[in-house]
Parts: structure tokens; C-alpha cells; sequence
């Protein structure tokens, strides 16, 4: 980004701060935000008081760390109101999840995960889908596979690059990995995962291209192997997943944008 001179440094620093909170961590100092981010720890305590003063993180003095703060709470449905995504996404995945009695998610690529956009399930047996904002690792997921599969080479690079770390261990095993999902996503248009992040869960994800909003989104479906076994995964949910996925495309085009008040 250096090479362009519109590019605000200053601001992906301070963004770059906020994304490092999940749900899995929801509280970090400095010192873990610098060594996240890879910055200085002078300049990440400059960037969180600058953000705690703007509301976007808050300060626990009990744990001496930093959470973020209710002015990121707008941002969210502001997001998926402007783009229209879960108006145009939501009567397909409800009609997925129905004929298969599973769980039917919706993710976006953000900074070296997946986020969840939409999530439904109409089985009381399986657990409910995750919340909106919940985030998934890349590595041995469907979603995540199908994710690496549509990027282009320079990009999974950047990726393999940030997840690998340094070793050189998991940087081959990451590769194998990708590999992989390459395959399958060129042989079938979509990629599984068959039991390797939980034993006995089965999920299959393809790819929403939504070319006018220049985004590409993950629609998954997943729920236990015995309802889901490899051959009706494959014979006949990943058809009605790709099917799906295609429609989402078209409405979503054909959307007009929100008016503006």
C-alpha cells in the first residue's frame, strides 16, 4: 500500500486494532494487540487511547486490557443494511436449512478469517447457527477452503504468509491445505469438510460472488454425519447449496440500494 498516495496509514493501523478482537478475545492489552498487529507498542497505545477516547474500545482496570467499545455497535447493522446482503440472502438460506433440517451459514473474508454475515437452522436438534459477528479460522474448514480456493495466488500467498507465522512446518502443511481445496473447489465447484474440525460434523461451501459490491461471500450448510453422510452431502445438498448461491447473486444485482434520508 505504500506505492499509493491516497492511502490513509494511520487509519489501517487504527483498524487494524479493532479487528483483532473476536469473541474469543474479547479482552487484550497493548502488548498482545502489538504483537497481533506487529506494531511498535508505543504506537499501539497511542491508537487505543486514541480509540478509547472516540468510544471504540473501552478500559477494564481489573484486567488492565481493552474490549470494544458500544461505538463499534452501529457499524454492524449499519454494514449489512447498506449492502442489502441478508434482505437478498435470508429467504434462500431459511429455504436451504428446511429441506436438509440443517445449519445454514453465511460468512465474509475479514482479516485473515470468516465472519458470520447470516446463520440459520430449523433443527432443534443441532445447535443454533452462530451469532452475526462470530468469527471462523480459514484452515480445515469448508468455508474456509472454498474461501482460499476463489482467491487469487497472490492473496493466498498473503494468507499462508500471516497464518503460517514464521514456520516453515506450517507454512507446508498450510500449502497441503490449500492444495487441496484448490482441488476440490476446481473438481466440484465447492469444497467439504468431512469431520476434520469436529468429529462426526459434516459442512459444504461454495462461493457468493457479488461482482457489484466487488465482494465474495461463503454460503456454507453443515450439521451431524448422520444426517449429513458424504454421498448426500455431495449428491444432494451441495447441488441445492450452489443453486442457492446463484440466486443469492442474482437478487442481490438486482437489488435497488437503500434510499438515502
Amino acid at each position: 500500500m505504500a506505492s499509493d498516495p491516497q492511502f490513509v496509514a494511520a487509519l489501517s493501523h487504527g483498524l487494524a486494532i479493532l479487528q483483532c478482537f473476536s469473541p474469543e478475545r474479547s479482552n487484550l492489552t497493548n502488548g498482545e494487540l502489538a504483537r497481533m498487529t506487529d506494531m511498535a507498542r508505543s504506537s499501539v497505545s497511542r491508537l487505543t487511547h486514541t480509540l478509547l477516547k472516540l468510544g471504540y474500545l473501552d478500559y477494564d482496570t481489573g484486567t488492565r486490557a481493552y474490549r470494544l467499545g458500544l461505538s463499534v455497535l452501529p457499524l454492524q447493522p449499519a454494514a449489512l443494511a447498506g449492502t442489502r446482503v441478508v434482505e437478498s440472502a435470508a429467504p434462500e438460506m431459511q429455504e436451504l436449512a428446511d429441506r436438509f433440517h440443517g445449519r445454514v451459514l453465511l460468512t465474509v473474508y475479514d482479516s485473515f478469517g470468516l465472519t458470520v454475515v447470516h446463520g440459520t437452522c430449523t433443527n432443534p436438534d443441532i445447535p443454533a447457527p452462530s451469532s452475526v459477528g462470530c468469527r471462523y479460522q480459514i484452515p480445515r474448514r469448508a468455508m474456509g477452503r472454498a474461501y482460499i480456493a476463489s482467491c487469487s495466488l497472490h492473496e493466498q500467498e498473503q494468507i499462508l504468509m500471516h497464518l503460517a507465522q514464521g514456520d516453515d512446518r506450517r507454512r507446508g502443511a498450510l500449502q497441503e491445505e490449500r492444495d487441496y481445496a484448490l482441488s476440490l473447489y476446481r473438481d466440484y465447484g465447492y469444497c467439504t469438510s468431512l469431520g476434520e474440525i469436529r468429529p462426526g460434523n459434516h459442512s459444504v461451501s461454495t462461493t457468493v460472488n457479488l461482482a457489484h459490491l466487488g465482494r465474495r461471500l461463503i454460503l456454507s450448510c453443515g450439521g451431524p454425519a448422520e444426517l449429513l453422510p458424504e454421498r448426500i452431502l455431495r449428491d444432494r445438498i451441495a447441488p441445492l447449496l450452489m443453486k442457492s448461491a446463484s440466486a443469492i447473486e442474482n437478487i442481490s444485482s438486482r437489488m435497488p440500494s437503500p434510499r438515502v434520508h
